[in-house]
């Protein structure tokens, strides 16, 4: 195989103006001068083709030699990333371990808690005079015979919560919208519009309770102003929000006329009166 200078020498182009290579004067004496020019057009395009194919070869061999130097450069990146990642492997080794650390630590506190404070209220049942204010969780015993070991079902008994990343992520992006929202608001100068909305939404069970519970007391007493009424109707009317919701929203219409209207779907309730 030739060397790579060697190669590089056989593609670089070659310079034919100073060559001496040309049709011999002599084979205008064996051929005809028609045949003779021809010829010699023929050896001149075939000279600019060759130097034209050569050039190019010295171009291929240029691009060659700049696609070996990016892949040394993906090598060695690859190398160095290879290496960083090693190195974060190691460092989330030793993260787990102090996790797994703390968690043992601070589970065998939480036992400590729990010992102290059965201490202490044995302490405080032993005293004389003085009754017990320990509420204690009841566990069902399958068996009579069998003693339940306290400590460890108060243990498992403990609420123990770990989200997940997911939810993590949900969480933060939720709050992330509605600070976002707020914000616009504040730009908005509305803030104050939206406030009032959300305080009238939140305090919309609140009235719908006192409206139920102010009907059946009507109905309870007779009153004048509900004997008209059936009573399942009017309270599925005040429970259902499907008739009328005094909801106030951002993407309520005002009316032309200025009035609210109130549709009612079920018109069999209505009487006279209304």
């Amino acid at each position: 195989m030739p060397h790579r200078d060697s190669l590089s020498r056989e593609f670089l182009p070659y310079d034919f103006s100073s060559s001496s290579v040309e049709p011999s004067e002599s084979l205008a004496y064996r051929y005809n001068n028609s045949d003779y020019e021809k010829l010699k057009r023929e050896h001149s395009r075939l000279r600019d083709e060759h130097a034209y194919l050569q050039g190019r070869m010295c171009e291929v061999y240029r691009e060659l030699k700049e696609i070996k130097g990016k892949l040394n450069e993906l090598r060695q990146d690859y190398i160095k990333l290879h290496s960083h990642n090693k190195y974060i492997n190691h460092k989330n080794e030793v993260l787990r371990a102090e996790i797994n650390n703390l968690k043992s630590q601070i589970s065998s506190q939480d036992d400590a808690d729990v010992k102290s404070s059965e201490s202490e209220s044995n302490d405080n049942d032993n005293r004389p005079g003085k009754k017990r204010k320990v509420a204690r969780r009841q566990i069902d015993q399958l068996d009579d015979d069998s003693e339940t070991d306290e400590e460890n079902a108060r243990t498992e008994m403990k609420p123990q919560f770990s989200p997940s990343y997911k939810q993590i992520n949900d969480w933060l992006a939720a709050l992330h919208k509605h600070r976002r929202a707020r914000l616009l608001y504040v730009e908005r100068d509305v803030i104050d519009k939206d406030n009032r909305r959300l305080h009238k939404n939140n305090r919309l069970s609140e009235k719908k309770s006192r409206k139920v519970k102010s009907a059946i007391s009507l109905f309870k007493r007779n009153d004048d102003r509900v004997k008209d009424y059936d009573k399942t109707e009017v309270l599925n009317i005040l429970k259902d929000t499907r008739y009328h919701s005094p909801e106030d929203s951002e993407m309520d219409k005002k009316q032309p006329d200025g009035k609210r209207k109130i549709i009612g779907y079920n018109l069999s309730w209505r009487s006279d009166e209304v």
